[in-house]
């Protein structure tokens, strides 16, 4: 009888509480896009912070409620949404600009209801800053830039550039060595010109 009364009031429970909607996320460097799936919501409850998102409603009669916390924070006075009749649907923008997002929320285990919106995805602008971040990294470290300047402390004392360092000289130089003989290794990408040249019957 005890059990039986613990597996009662467990639904009991359940069937209280609101479920989770489906969400569909995409992303591009600066954004983020979001459609909440509510059907003919009513009453709609949101909260969008830098660090979060909060969605509550009530669909055809059933309550819905659904909470993320996001990977890096976002720009919430420049993001938007709008209520339409079968989802509400968000347009975000991220702090800043930067490669795509490894995932949308802090937990590396992304919840059942979390899907991807393959038609909003943004590959290419995603993939035109993350190669503009390495192309930056790169440069940096073989011009022995501190990378995390702009995070030091402002007491904290930077390294002075005219001081002479050959353990650091070395690095350098061996790092630029490395570098070329990636570059020298590569494979060049076919020009699509000559492609379509070739392509074109006279």
């Amino acid at each position: 009888m005890g059990a039986f009364r613990l597996l009662v009031g467990a639904l009991l429970c359940a069937a209280g509480k609101p479920s989770a909607p489906i969400v569909k996320w995409a992303q591009g460097a600066q954004k983020l896009f979001l459609t909440v799936l509510l059907p003919d919501v009513e009453k709609p409850e949101v909260s969008l912070t830098s660090k979060s998102l909060s969605v509550k409603g009530v669909s055809r009669g059933k309550d819905y409620e659904v909470d993320l916390k996001f990977l890096r924070p976002i720009n919430e006075t420049a993001s938007s949404y709008s209520t339409k009749t079968w989802a509400i649907v968000f347009d975000i923008t991220k702090e800043r600009k930067e490669p795509c997002w490894k995932r949308l929320t802090k937990s590396k285990k992304q919840p059942a209801f979390l899907k991807k919106d393959i038609e909003k995805m943004d590959y290419n602008t995603c993939q035109n800053m993350k190669e503009q971040w390495r192309e930056t990294y790169f440069k940096a470290k073989m011009n022995g830039e501190d990378l995390f300047a702009k995070r030091r402390a402002p007491d904290e004392p930077a390294a002075e550039k005219d001081n002479k360092d050959p353990v650091r000289d070395e690095k350098q130089a061996r790092w630029k060595a490395m570098v070329q003989s990636y570059r020298d290794k590569a494979i060049r990408r076919p020009d699509a010109s000559r492609k379509d040249k070739k392509g074109k019957k006279k």
